[in-house]
């Protein structure tokens, strides 16, 4: 299941997907505030794994207090960003929602991923409908 948000901190669940681009990666007040929710281990991924915010990248965070998990994934520049890119970002949140067993997902909505709201509902369903497409049908059956 998948729960778009669009409301401050603090809050719990299973996994949070906060989207951030690399001009606001740096300034963004709301990831801020999510960091120290997290005793800073935001920064230090940050800090660990060189993350910027460019384009498909990510970092996983344990949530702490609010979140059990959190993916900080990146959108590249603002020019670059797509409503397209964001349904391929979405399912590669699903896969790594699946392999944490996470039910319940939630992304949080800031006003880098748009304001056409069809498009981008339509783009983050088509994403967690391929995040859980697997394909098995040639796969040997385990006696």
């Amino acid at each position: 299941m998948i729960v778009t948000e669009k409301k401050t901190f603090p809050d719990t669940g299973e996994t949070l997907v906060y989207f951030i681009n690399e001009e606001t990666f740096k300034k963004d007040m709301l990831l801020h505030d999510l960091d120290i929710l997290t005793d800073k281990r935001i920064t230090k991924q940050s800090i660990i794994y060189d993350f910027k915010g460019k384009k498909n990248t990510r970092i996983l965070v344990e949530g702490g207090k609010s979140y059990e998990h959190i993916i900080i994934y990146g959108l590249g520049h603002i020019k670059e960003y797509s409503s397209l890119f964001l349904r391929e970002a979405v399912a590669e949140c699903v896969h790594i929602a699946q392999t944490l067993k996470t039910k319940k997902l939630r992304i949080f909505y800031t006003s880098l991923l748009g304001n056409e709201y069809f498009k981008l509902g339509k783009n983050i369903a088509l994403g967690y409908y391929l995040g859980q497409y697997v394909f098995d049908k040639y796969k040997e059956k385990k006696e």
